[in-house]
Formats: C-alpha cells, structure tokens, sequence
C-alpha cells in the first residue's frame, strides 16, 4: 500500500485550516500532525477566531522550526473579534488556494503521517462527481493517547459505503457522521456553497442532513484519519463556557426545526416516529438547559414538569393500549359463549352448572365492553397527542 502511495504523483494542493479559538496548549500537536504529513504539496492555515491574546509569533516559530520542503505555504489569520464556529469557517475557506481541503480543530490531530495520502489517493478511487470524501475518527481520551473507541458506527459505515437511502434517516436520528474525517474539493464549495450561517457554533450537522438529503455523493475510505479529543462542547465540555454550551445548544434547536423536521416525509413511517420521539425529547431537556444558563428557575421547573408529565401521560397511554388487546379478546370470547349457552341449556345438559356460568359470562362480557371503551379512550387521547402526520410540510 505504501509503495502504490509513493507513486503517486503528488501534484495536486492540499489545504488544511486548522481552526482555534483558545485552547492554545492543543495546537501545537494538531500543528505537528500536519507537519510530519508524508504528503508532498500542503498548505496550513491557522485560523484563530478571535482569541486574545492570540500567540501568533510563537505560532510562527515553531512552524518555521518543525517544517518541511512539503509545506509550500504557511497562512495564519486572526478574527478581531470572534465570530462563531460558522463564519470563521467560512472566512478560512475563503483565504485557502488547494485542490483538496481538510480542516483540523486545534485540539485534535491527525492520526498518523499518512493520512494526507489516503485522502488524495482516495478520490483518485471516487467517482468523478464525488466532492466529499471521510474516514474514520478515533475518539480519544484529553490526552489523545487512549482510544475508547471509532465514531462511525457499523451502521453508518455500511450505509455510506452502499450509497443507501437510508442514511438520511439515520443522520435525522443523530449527528452520526464524524466531521473530524471529512474531507472536500475546493469544488464542493463553489456548487454546494458555504457552511450555513443561521447557526453560531454548529457547522457540520446542518450541512451532513443536506449532503445526505440531497444525494450528493459521499466517499468513504476505511481507516482511521483523526484523533478526536474528549472533552470539546458536544463531548462532556471541559473547561467549556457556558456561554459556548448555551449557543451549541441554541444550534441544536435551530438544526431540528429547520434541518430535520420539515424532511420527515423522506422517512419511512417507523424511523419517522423515532426521529420525532427523539427530537421531542431533545427539546423538552435543551430548554430547560438553556433556562438553567439563563439562570430563570421558575422556566426551567416549567420545562422538566412538562417532560415528566408527558412521560406519565405516555406510560398511561401505553398502559390503555396494552389492556385494550387483552379486553378485547375477553369481551370477544364472552360474547361468543353467551350466544352459545342459551341453546346448550335448552337441550337440558347441566342446566343449573350453566345458568351460572351464563351469569358470569355476561359479567365478563360487560367488564370487556368497559375495558373496550377505555381503550378506545386512550387510542383517542394518543391520536390527538400523536404528531400531525398531514401537516408535514409546515
């Protein structure tokens, strides 16, 4: 494999914009990963979205410390003021020049010194109308040492790999593709356009349900491409600001009501129940985190007696549901035996064992014609609760 990488021309600019905003004790090791690349024609972009201070000279040094004849140039860019995850991507794709881009927050790093490599042999292998490629990501521990794990589950990788239609419904579910290995030509951006700036902080999750709504297509290259530390906003936020989490938060959202909810129709009818059970739970929690920033005790009590309430009203519904098939198989099996016994006892066989049993027949038969209206109840209350399935499209 190494050999058939060795000969391959290496003529082609890669970029890779390593994004920072803090954190700066990290970015030296995503630095280093992309200098130690085998790779022989890269750019490197830092990109700091408005940090201050901002260490740009011993940024500088250390690059023109460690730096090889590969790195053909060295962009580094300063926000003055921050400008969320969004638009500072934005911007940094805007001031690159390569054929391929790859972007590398400043507290993750590549895997290993291959990785540039396999992604330009990789769309060598794609289709020719293929503008995005990913891989695996290792998710890694705050050291980035331990491996707990790799982010594209079985699933998802089989879903990609197969071009299935399917993935859309597993991307609506959840944020199921790991954007630490994506990868882009500089094309996608000029037909596809830039990173959605209605939301602050979250950039791929958004574009990741258009890719897959839309069909465009998406290559996949089985290794793994990068090392993912523990410990960002959606990854248990060490020494995160709650003022980054309240905005992630705020994107979630924003991501369900304009990216998910109005495609629901492209599901099929059970993914479509899980897709909304989940999204209606997502909710009812973010609301009432978002209250807890907003230090509004009174709203957040609001928020959580609402989702306790609704999940005893489900249990309740659930529980009406389970008993209406079991009464209606008993008042059934009631009614059949009540038209059954009355001939019995005319032709005289064990009058009297019958005519008891024709009462407590009938008592049967009325306690399931009760336990049939209830359900019928319940199978109401849950048809009026139950998501609007004609009004998809709002």
């Amino acid at each position: 494999v190494r050999k058939s990488m060795e000969n391959e021309a290496h003529e082609k600019l890669i970029s890779v914009i390593i994004c920072s905003y803090r954190k700066f004790q990290f970015i030296y090791e995503a630095i280093a990963s992309v200098l130690n690349q085998s790779y022989g024609k890269i750019e490197l972009l830092i990109s700091d979205d408005g940090s201050d201070p901002f260490p740009e000279k011993k940024i500088r040094t250390y690059i023109d410390k460690h730096r090889k004849d590969n790195l053909v140039n060295v962009l580094i860019h300063h926000e003055e003021t921050n400008q969320g995850t969004v638009r500072h991507l934005n911007h940094a794709i805007r001031l690159v020049h390569g054929d391929y881009i790859g972007i590398l927050a400043a507290d993750d790093a590549y895997f290993d010194k291959f990785v540039l490599e396999r992604f330009a042999a990789g769309f060598d292998h794609a289709k020719k109308d293929c503008y995005v490629q990913m891989a695996q990501t290792a998710m890694c521990d705050y050291t980035l040492k331990r491996i707990d794990g790799y982010a594209l589950f079985p699933d998802v990788q089989e879903a990609v790999e197969q071009e299935d239609s399917r993935l859309f419904e597993l991307v609506a579910y959840s944020a199921c593709l790991p954007t630490t290995s994506f990868f882009y030509k500089k094309e996608f951006f000029e037909q596809y356009g830039e990173f959605d700036e209605e939301f602050y902080l979250v950039e791929d999750y958004p574009m990741h349900c258009r890719i897959v709504r839309e069909g465009w297509k998406l290559h996949y290259e089985n290794f793994a491409a990068a090392r993912h530390r523990s410990g960002g906003i959606s990854h248990g936020n060490v020494e995160g600001l709650s003022k980054s989490a309240y905005f992630y938060h705020l994107d979630m959202l924003k991501i369900r009501d304009k990216c998910v909810k109005p495609y629901l129709k492209q599901l099929r009818r059970k993914a479509m129940e899980d897709v909304k059970d989940k999204a209606w739970t997502e909710e009812k929690w973010i609301k009432s985190q978002l209250h807890l920033y907003e230090n509004n005790k009174k709203l957040r009590r609001q928020y959580l007696w609402e989702y306790k309430w609704s999940l005893l009203k489900d249990f309740a519904v659930a529980s009406v549901y389970q008993w209406d098939v079991f009464a209606s198989c008993l008042w059934k099996t009631a009614l059949v035996l009540a038209v059954m016994i009355p001939p019995v006892r005319e032709i005289g066989i064990v009058a009297a064992a019958c005519a008891g049993c024709y009462k407590v027949i009938w008592s049967l038969f009325a306690a399931g014609a009760v336990s049939w209206l209830f359900g019928r109840i319940g199978r109401g209350i849950a048809k009026i609760e139950s998501y609007p399935w004609d009004l998809m499209d709002y």
